[in-house]
């Protein structure tokens, strides 16, 4: 019997991107530190998930995403998003695993038009938290997978 394949996904690591005020007062990105990594630009966001056809279908049908790589016999599956080079990856959780953890991990998505996109969700019955305002920067709203998993939309601020 084939046991499904545990997947290492690499996660883009932070390197300190911290605004830096110029004197004209607008912000300015800081150097990039070096580093001995040779990143190729992709981002795979990997998720444990209690059922893979009905998160995989949940996926395509709310979020749009689409299959790009597929390995079910092995129980993983890996979706495009609207983000260039950056794909979710399904995992089936193990048939003896009772329970699937959401984590502290969160994806965030820009989007044009928060309002928009949370009548969308709702009307494709998934739980959302109202939209939260930070004034003069960015519009939140936090959204949940079937598994729980904490997914967020973007809409910066429009001065």
């Amino acid at each position: 019997m084939w046991k499904p394949v545990v997947v290492v996904v690499a996660a883009v690591m932070s390197v300190g991107y911290v605004a830096v005020a110029r004197e004209d007062g607008a912000a300015k990105a800081p150097e990039r530190k070096a580093v001995d990594i040779r990143w190729e630009g992709s981002v795979i966001a990997a998720r444990v998930v209690k059922d893979l056809e009905a998160s995989l279908r949940w996926y395509q049908d709310v979020l749009g995403c689409e299959l790009f790589f597929d390995l079910r016999q092995g129980g993983w599956v890996e979706l495009t998003t609207p983000v260039k080079d950056t794909l979710i990856g399904l995992q089936q959780a193990e048939p003896k695993q009772e329970t699937v953890s959401a984590g502290d991990s969160t994806l965030m998505f820009g989007t044009a038009d928060i309002v928009g996109a949370e009548t969308w969700l709702k009307s494709h019955g998934v739980k959302t938290e109202p939209i939260v305002e930070i004034p003069q920067t960015v519009k939140l709203m936090t959204f949940f997978d079937p598994d729980g998993h904490r997914l967020q939309l973007h809409e910066p601020f429009k001065g």
